[in-house]
C-alpha cells in the first residue's frame, strides 16, 4: 500500500511539473512556475477521475456479488481439468 501511495505521489508531482511550465535556473538558483493554477487543476482533475472511476468499479463489484468471482472461477476450472483428465484416463 505504501509503495502504491509513493508511486501515486511521484506521478502526481511529475504531472504537476510537466503541466505548470516550471523553469529552473542554476546560476542564482531560481525556480519559476509559470502556470501554477493550470498544473494544480490538472492534478486535482486526475485525483477526482481516479476516485470516481475507482468507486464506480468497487460499487459495481460489490453490488453484483463479483467479489469472489476469481476464486470460484479458478476452482471451477480446476474441477473441469480434473474431470477431463479422469475421462481421458478412463478412455485409454
Amino acid at each position: 500500500m505504501i509503495k502504491a501511495l509513493i508511486w501515486a505521489i511521484i506521478s502526481l508531482l511529475m504531472l504537476f511539473v510537466m503541466t505548470s511550465g516550471i523553469s529552473i535556473q542554476l546560476k542564482p538558483f531560481r525556480i519559476d512556475i509559470t502556470y501554477p493554477y493550470f498544473g494544480l487543476g490538472i492534478v486535482l482533475t486526475a485525483i477526482g477521475l481516479t476516485l470516481c472511476i475507482g468507486s464506480a468499479y468497487y460499487y459495481g463489484i460489490s453490488n453484483n456479488q463479483y467479489k469472489d468471482g476469481y476464486k470460484k472461477g479458478f476452482h471451477a476450472g480446476v474441477e473441469y481439468v480434473i474431470e477431463f483428465a479422469k475421462q481421458k484416463k478412463n478412455e485409454e
